[in-house]
């Protein structure tokens, strides 16, 4: 018996040497390893290799100052074959997150619309999509990278002879006005507005700016940082007041194919897309610096022509003096600032939106300055007693 207790302890003490500390029994978690010939395979794929495959990106194709593109005629006419570029403020925040994960082979594909880029989203076409209004994820293809990265708010815009100052959409009631087809808002303005409102979707700033300058519209809804870099390139900023009433605010996203084998990097992309957003100011400065880079890029172009709507603002000349009033000093709107990225709710994503912001202080009516390309209508006979009347540019004769 005595024999078998012995045994029993000396049993016992063996397996309480033998056994490791508590501390030494957690087994820590292995540090995750990236495997090297994986790793190579989608760098392949995916714009990591000069030599490789390039990553195809998509966004607006003529959106500034987020984005725009021009093509490379040189090419073109040497290979016979489309090649485009992407500029603006959205496409350089897109190339710097993908230069810090090693993704530097990039092929910029253009499309017209954002309805045919969803098409080649869901079918594998294109791998990254870099400037997008939320979409349902479960049908459209698309595997979005949170948080949206930059907040676009909607204003209205109208001319400085007829200002269209809201506190509400209600406002708007029985106006007629115009949104551009490349900024793909209808849809998201269309709910907002009275059933009575009318809405031009037309293509192209130019003809945006032309309607609502000569009268045929009554205001634009459009992006304040569109309007800014638009109006400034075709040398109207003085004629428009950019709203500070934000009608809605628009999340922008970037979001990768669900069909792209280049998936497999969006992790370290969100990390590297937020670092390149981290720094607010920086960021503005960006933004303010895309908005010049266009208006600089059409310095050359002639100022638009319009016939100037007839608003009624011109004043009538006093007795003796037979010139027009000199136009006042105008002012330099700033666009409404821009709301904070946020991840979007489901449903309540596209609930409208209607933020105070500062009323503008309008200016004294003015004079319309000569429009470039038009010449005056000659004044009609004044009887003798009467003052000669100044001649009006682009006036109808009353």
């Amino acid at each position: 018996m005595n024999m078998k207790r012995f045994a029993a302890v000396a049993m016992f003490g063996l397996i309480c040497l033998s056994a490791p500390p508590a501390a030494a029994q957690q087994k820590k978690p292995a540090p995750k390893t990236v495997d090297p010939r994986r790793e190579a395979y989608f760098l392949k794929k995916c714009g990591g290799d000069v030599g490789g495959v390039a990553l195809r990106v998509v966004g607006f194709k003529e959106y500034p100052p987020f984005s725009w593109s021009s093509e490379d005629m040189k090419f073109y006419h040497e290979k016979k074959r489309h090649k485009y570029y992407y500029h603006g403020f959205v496409y350089n925040h897109l190339r710097e997150a993908l230069k810090n994960i090693k993704l530097i082979n990039i092929e910029n594909v253009v499309v017209d619309s954002f309805s045919e880029t969803q098409k080649a989203m869901l079918h594998g076409k294109i791998d990254v999509l870099f400037q997008s209004y939320y979409v349902d994820e479960s049908s459209s293809g698309m595997d979005f990278v949170y948080p949206a990265y930059f907040g676009n708010p909607l204003v209205v815009v109208s001319r400085k002879t007829k200002p269209v100052v809201i506190e509400d959409a209600s406002e708007l009631k029985g106006m007629k006005g115009v949104i551009r087809n490349e900024e793909e808002i209808e849809s998201l303005v269309r709910g907002l507005l009275p059933t009575d409102t009318k809405i031009d979707v037309v293509d192209g700033a130019e003809t945006a700016f032309r309607k609502l300058l000569s009268g045929d519209a009554d205001f634009m809804i459009t992006s304040p940082y569109a309007a800014d870099a638009e109006s400034k390139r075709f040398k109207v900023k003085d004629k428009i007041v950019i709203g500070k009433r934000v009608l809605r605010h628009i999340k922008y996203f970037m979001a990768f194919s669900k069909l792209s084998p280049c998936r497999a990097f969006k992790e370290r992309f969100t990390r590297a897309l937020a670092e390149s957003f981290k720094d607010k100011a920086a960021v503005e400065k960006q933004l303010l610096q895309s908005i010049q880079d266009w208006v600089d890029l059409h310095a050359d172009d002639p100022a638009l022509e319009y016939t100037p709507a007839d608003d009624g603002q011109n004043p009538k000349p006093s007795a003796g003096d037979n010139q027009p009033a000199e136009e006042s000093a105008a002012t330099d709107e700033q666009p409404a600032e821009s709301a904070e990225a946020e991840e979007p709710a489901p449903a309540a994503e596209n609930s409208p939106e209607t933020t105070a912001v500062p009323a503008v202080a309008q200016p004294a009516n003015q004079p319309l300055p000569p429009v470039r390309g038009f010449a005056p209508r000659p004044a009609t006979p004044a009887p003798a007693a009467a003052p000669a009347q100044p001649k009006q540019w682009g006036r109808r004769a009353r």
